[in-house]
């Protein structure tokens, strides 16, 4: 971009918060510039700054901290007003987890601390049928369970039960829900059916929320649909409180 246009991003783009001035940080592929910008009553002066991030250990991702901000090296230092979302920073790079980090590091600039649940995080394979996930595998949970000493429990339910299934013709496919029945923590939920990457949002905005799989269970679902597979599956869940 020419300086004059820079000029004007730089002024388009600045902004007031919590009483102070702030401006969007533009990265290249070559440098960060321009940090910081001053206005001065002649016009724009461009100064620069010089940031040093080592990526040669992390296959070229830069390193980021639970709120988006950018890490000098692997564990390292933060990098003061540099925050990095996306694919760039490899941590789950499909569009809609750049939105969300996105919208974290926004937060955390404006000092309404947020973190991001990458966990809670879904995706979807567009296959003939569908699959969707979120969470663990099932190996990662048991692996996960006899390192840190809990019990995984495995609840599956099949889309050939289902009404709405059988009346499009799609009753291939299954549920799998993965919980530790101790603090009843979704661990993970895989679908495998006619629009499971629909379905599989109950699961994740519950991981999200921190909902425990109880609280799912006493669900009610309309019928006749599809998203009564995902209500049986967590039906299946066997509760200790009374």
């Amino acid at each position: 971009l020419s300086l004059r246009r820079q000029r004007q991003m730089c002024i388009r783009d600045s902004y007031e918060a919590n009483g102070q001035k702030r401006v969007y940080l533009y990265v290249t592929s070559r440098e960060v510039a321009p940090l910081p910008r001053r206005f001065t009553e002649a016009g724009f002066e461009r100064t620069r700054c010089v940031v040093n991030i080592d990526v040669s250990k992390t296959r070229g991702f830069v390193q980021v901290n639970d709120k988006m901000q950018v890490l000098d090296k692997p564990d390292g230092e933060v990098v003061p007003h540099l925050y990095c979302i996306g694919d760039a920073n490899g941590k789950y790079m499909l569009a809609h987890a750049a939105s969300g980090q996105g919208i974290s590091a926004v937060e955390n600039m404006n000092g309404r601390e947020h973190v991001l649940n990458h966990n809670s995080i879904p995706a979807a394979c567009f296959t003939h049928p569908e699959v969707s996930f979120v969470g663990l595998t099932e190996e990662q949970a048991r692996a996960k369970g006899e390192e840190d000493g809990f019990e995984v429990v495995v609840k599956k339910t099949s889309f050939k039960a289902n009404s709405k299934a059988l009346a499009e013709k799609e009753a291939d496919g299954m549920a799998k829900l993965i919980y530790r029945p101790d603090t009843e923590e979704i661990l993970g939920m895989w679908i495998m059916g006619l629009h499971a990457a629909d379905l599989i949002h109950e699961a994740s905005n519950a991981i999200n929320q921190g909902m425990k799989v109880s609280q799912l269970k006493f669900a009610v679902h309309a019928h006749p649909t599809l998203a009564e597979v995902v209500d049986e599956v967590f039906k299946q869940v066997e509760t200790t409180h009374a």
